[in-house]
């Protein structure tokens, strides 16, 4: 799930097939666990491996488009893709590749027991958008800003390719001021989703 979030997918069966990114049965366990730093994709890495719950990180991870984590659940018996924490609770929303359903965590499996985090870049191309001639060109594709279904911001250049507006509320602020320069109120207004 998160190598196709990253524009780099591989198939559950192409990573199974790939014996070297689990371990071996040893005379103390039955093997099969994941060797997290020997998964290879073209756009996405493994960053570490955590054991426990340690909100602070999961937290941060969430927070920018580059970055990923996916949950060790039921005891160590599955993972899933966190999306969001929720706000009331300690519970996240998650992603989970059994039936592919956004759902509550903790109301869904009994704990987490760990979390595996990932980076990488995520610069997908568009369709071309049906914006007005005239004030694309005035715009040269500097203002064109669509959010993602998480709801980060991109800019969007004339060729339709997402570029990310950063990953803090201040790093947003700046670049959207940087790409806003000459733009006036009407431009905006101008734009599809108003």
């Amino acid at each position: 799930m998160l190598s196709d979030y990253f524009g780099c997918y591989k198939s559950p069966q192409e990573i199974a097939h790939n014996v070297h990114n689990y371990t071996v049965p040893t005379a103390n366990d039955s093997g099969g666990l994941v060797i997290w730093g020997n998964l290879r994709f073209e756009r996405m890495k493994f960053v570490r491996r955590e054991f426990g719950r340690n909100d602070t990180e999961i937290q941060r991870a969430l927070k920018y488009p580059h970055t990923a984590v996916i949950l060790q659940v039921n005891n160590g018996q599955h993972w899933v893709v966190a999306t969001k924490k929720n706000l009331i609770g300690g519970d996240y929303r998650i992603i989970d590749p059994i039936d592919g359903k956004s759902k509550n965590c903790l109301a869904t499996y009994r704990n987490i027991t760990g979390a595996a985090y990932f980076e990488g870049t995520i610069e997908e191309v568009l369709p071309p958008m049906k914006l007005n001639y005239d004030l694309m060109k005035r715009l040269s594709g500097l203002l064109v800003i669509c959010p993602d279904e998480h709801g980060r911001l991109y800019w969007v250049d004339m060729e339709g390719k997402k570029h990310n507006l950063g990953g803090s509320p201040a790093e947003v602020q700046e670049n959207v001021a940087k790409l806003a320069l000459g733009v006036s109120r009407n431009d905006l207004n101008g734009l599809p989703w108003g």
